[in-house]
């Protein structure tokens, strides 16, 4: 069986990024938090009850099993890890591009 999951995550890398508070580019402390989830799918063939999330069709539920010690191998969460990463990176090159031009911009003439 294959289900979707999600991550909900704080991240602070071990590489320079620009932040926001301070305006600046910044090293801090590496740090994450992750919050899985998981799509949960009605089976076919089965009346789900009015009260029962499901009967309204899928739903993200909290991946506790996944989040819990030997949910996930380590490979997979170096992999989620790494996809994190990545995404902070992609965010870090537009704030840069956006305080840039910002800067640009309140440069006096």
């Amino acid at each position: 069986m294959t289900r979707k999951a999600r991550a909900k995550y704080t991240h602070t890398p071990d590489w320079e990024y620009y932040d926001l508070n301070k305006r600046a580019a910044y090293v801090g402390w590496d740090m994450s938090s992750y919050k899985l989830q998981v799509l949960v799918v009605p089976e076919k063939g089965i009346i789900y009850s009015k009260d029962d999330p499901l009967s309204k069709g899928p739903e993200w539920v909290k991946g506790k099993a996944l989040n819990s010690e030997g949910g996930m191998s380590h490979k997979m969460w170096n992999r989620l890890y790494d996809a994190v990463d990545d995404q902070c990176k992609k965010e870090d090159a537009k704030r840069r591009r956006r305080a840039k031009r910002k800067k640009s911009r309140d440069k006096p003439n």
